[in-house]
């Protein structure tokens, strides 16, 4: 006995060291991938000259002194930001200590870490799912992408839900993952559902957490969702059932909503909301754990997303790493090949085709299985 735990002790070790060595190998190289930490650093850079970014967009004359050669970098110049506010202030901290977006890297490869080691302490050696995942290395560790810290504060909540010692704990790093990026929300919202929480004490402190984190930047007042709604009303990228859809119900409108804010698509968005909704209440009434809740219900969002970047994929590679399904795995590799789009045609069909042939193969082996269980009963 204590020599097999000595070799998965030594395995674990591996596996750490085997992260670490990864992380570190990309760290160096240049953003190819993505221009996003450029923003990140313009933002925080809009903070620390006393502006509000979801006020002014990096194109408004306001912000004109701060133009230099990262600003020429940024782009959606015309678009304020999108980001929540928990993030937005890392971005303040990140602009602060260094004038280079690399220090984006350091940082959310770190909550990256940090993620590591709660599913470590969690999960023990299946969190190796995380630690030697491509996808996680190459988005956070290389090209810097603010997502882990979202991520972190979701699997923390989640671990503390389960534990279920103090649930206001849970409500707080919910909450943090909410204000460090809104696609926590079907995460926190179909854990939280499928846990059946009724304590008051718990929706309280999440509701009041989120609205004290929006407080420093309410001087934005109309203009505090004007970035998030360009967002989501017009951009596209990576959709597969969306674009099916789109085709579907012939939906090419495209709606004026405010100003420069226009919608596009709006009948095929509703009814992707729709569809989502009824999978709430699926998940709710089959009585998930929060765990697979959160995974399932997060795997079609970005199913049926409009846009959907690779590293959004690290969610549900988190998830996995609670609640082990091939299907998400299979499609954090396959995601890869969006970085193709510009000179390889087939890159969608090549994505999409292994995520449903493996989604298929999961939902008919869940059957046979629950079927049989049924019988000998």
């Amino acid at each position: 006995m204590t020599k097999v735990f000595d070799q998965r002790s030594r395995l674990s070790w591996w596996v750490i060291g085997l992260a670490l060595v990864a992380r570190l190998a990309v760290l160096p190289l240049p953003f190819v991938l993505s221009d996003d930490a450029y923003r990140y650093l313009w933002e925080g850079r809009v903070q620390n000259a006393g502006f509000n970014p979801y006020r002014y967009a990096p194109d408004a004359e306001e912000l004109t002194p701060l133009r230099d050669d990262n600003w020429q970098r940024v782009a959606h110049k015309e678009v304020p930001t999108i980001y929540s506010p928990l993030v937005l202030l890392v971005f303040r901290l990140g602009a602060a200590l260094a004038d280079s977006p690399v220090i984006f890297k350091f940082i959310f490869a770190g909550f990256d870490l940090l993620t590591l080691g709660v599913l470590w302490r969690w999960r023990g050696s299946q969190a190796w799912v995380w630690a030697l995942s491509p996808l996680v290395i190459i988005e956070f560790a290389g090209s810097g992408h603010e997502m882990s810290l979202a991520i972190l504060f979701v699997v923390a909540g989640l671990r503390r839900l389960e534990e279920w010692k103090d649930g206001r704990v849970a409500a707080v790093c919910f909450a943090a993952a909410i204000l460090s990026h809104l696609m926590a929300l079907p995460f926190v919202l179909a854990a939280v559902l499928a846990a059946r929480v009724k304590s008051w004490r718990f929706w309280t402190v999440l509701l009041a957490v989120v609205a004290v984190g929006y407080l420093p930047f309410l001087d934005a007042g109309a203009d505090l969702g004007r970035g998030l709604t360009h967002f989501a009303g017009r951009w596209q990228f990576n959709g597969f059932l969306f674009d099916g859809l789109v085709g579907l119900l012939r939906d090419d409108m495209v709606r004026l909503v405010a100003g420069d804010v226009w919608i596009s698509h709006e009948r095929t968005k509703r009814v992707c909301a729709g569809l989502l909704a009824v999978l709430l209440g699926w998940v709710w009434w089959r009585r998930f754990e929060p765990a697979r809740a959160a995974l399932t219900m997060g795997g079609a969002v970005l199913l049926l997303s409009p846009t959907v970047h690779p590293w959004y994929l690290t969610w549900l590679v988190a998830l996995c790493a609670v609640e082990l399904r091939w299907t998400w795995l299979v499609w954090s590799a396959t995601v890869l090949l969006a970085y193709t789009s510009g000179w390889w045609p087939a890159w969608r069909w090549a994505e999409y085709l292994p995520v449903f042939a493996a989604l298929t193969w999961e939902w008919s082996r869940d059957s046979i299985r629950r079927r049989w269980s049924q019988r000998n009963l």
